[in-house]
């Protein structure tokens, strides 16, 4: 982006390590540009303009209400939801030239990224009991990844706007409900053992949420031990048959209400999973996919690939998602069944599956079926996330 375009509800400065270099007004269309490793700013349409450095802070002046749009904001570079739209920010606005263009770092408090952030990640048509639980883990994830992981410190900010750390959109995304959810848990965190936890979440778990140790390479936390998400009188299966007529039917869990996301179905044309597999992995003609481990949640663990020329065993939740399906697949809760052809060789592979996302953690839609029937955002919490307290920070 070599251009800026934005437009302040107030008064507004650019300063530079605290000295102001210039004022602007609000409700005036200002152009920030780079041409020639020169940048200037100016009203749009005019030919005054004033030079500035190469990292500027654009904020409002004396207002702690004042916020501003930038036009065309580049987001999710790189994803499929990847697009081009005007935005609206509350805070500060640090400008830096980088790569020949310029880089944007939003700064604001914590309280109000959050207002942002609820929203983004959960529907505002869930209980508010659910939003509750969904603004306290999103408080907690925010934090714990900003002072223990901090995957952008050598990019001089702290969290991405994107689902790398969670979704956010500023204020063109902040609905009544859910800053309502977020001012009445300020503060409120997630500990165990004393720590600001890491409290993953997802869409769906599909009837289980599965614990961090059963997905290869996640590590082992206590806190995120699997649950079956139903109340204690749902049996859960304990053999392949009882799995597969549990994947195959809509039993009554918490999550169960959402269709598209409980339970799907796929039907896979083997030519199709041959040619995607072998750009990675030569494995020739796919002649068998074998289930060869599932979590105690009944998540796919290990998968083994046969092929007339070699053999795969894929392990990683994002690679068996990624490699079995036309698209990636909603979840590694499903059951397979393979179509032979009259030479013995796969024809279709039909997929069974139930849930959407990695299945660690908070169950989202399982959360809004615990708050209709009746359950608060702290018994929300406790239910997926074991030997937890909550803590109120103040500041």
């Amino acid at each position: 982006m070599k251009t800026l375009t934005l437009l302040s509800s107030h008064s507004f400065e650019v300063t530079q390590k605290g000295v102001q270099l210039l004022s602007g007004r609000p409700g005036i269309q200002y152009r920030i540009e780079l041409r020639n490793a020169v940048v200037s700013l100016g009203e749009k349409g005019s030919q005054n303009t004033v030079r500035l450095p190469g990292s500027f802070c654009i904020e409002s002046k004396g207002n702690p209400d004042g916020s501003f749009i930038i036009k065309k904001i580049e987001y999710a570079r790189g994803f499929a939801w990847s697009g081009i739209e005007d935005r609206q920010y509350r805070g500060k606005i640090e400008v830096t030239v980088i790569g020949g263009g310029f880089r944007l770092v939003n700064e604001l408090n914590l309280e109000e990224y959050l207002m942002s952030v609820v929203p983004s990640e959960m529907m505002t048509s869930f209980p508010v009991e659910a939003l509750k639980a969904q603004a306290v883990i999103a408080r907690s994830f925010a934090l714990h990844r900003a002072r223990f992981v901090r995957p952008h410190k050598e990019n001089g900010f702290d969290l991405c706007d994107s689902q790398h750390c969670q979704v956010y959109k500023g204020v063109s995304n902040e609905w009544e409900k859910t800053t309502r959810t977020v001012t009445e848990t300020r503060g409120e965190v997630l500990l165990a053992n004393g720590q600001i936890t890491s409290p993953l979440y997802h869409a769906n778990c599909g009837g289980h949420t599965q614990s961090s140790r059963d997905l290869k390479g996640w590590g082992d936390l206590s806190y995120l031990s699997g649950v079956l998400d139903a109340p204690r009188q749902v049996p859960f299966p304990t053999s392949p048959a009882a799995f597969e007529r549990w994947v195959k039917s809509r039993p009554p869990t918490y999550c169960s209400s959402q269709d598209a996301a409980f339970r799907w179905f796929r039907l896979l044309p083997a030519y199709f999973l041959e040619e995607k597999i072998n750009r990675q992995h030569k494995i020739g003609t796919l002649l068998k996919i074998t289930v060869l481990k599932r979590s105690p949640s009944g998540n796919t663990a290990s998968v083994r690939v046969e092929g007339s020329e070699g053999t795969l065993v894929i392990e990683k939740e994002h690679e068996i998602r990624r490699l079995l399906g036309l698209g990636p697949l909603r979840s590694t809760l499903f059951w397979i069944e393979t179509k032979y052809d009259e030479r013995g060789r796969p024809q279709t592979f039909s997929v069974y599956g139930g849930g959407w996302g990695h299945g660690v953690g908070m169950c989202q839609e399982g959360a809004g079926g615990m708050a209709k029937e009746g359950f608060n955002y702290r018994q929300i919490l406790t239910h997926y996330y074991k030997n937890v307290t909550l803590k109120k920070l103040e500041y």
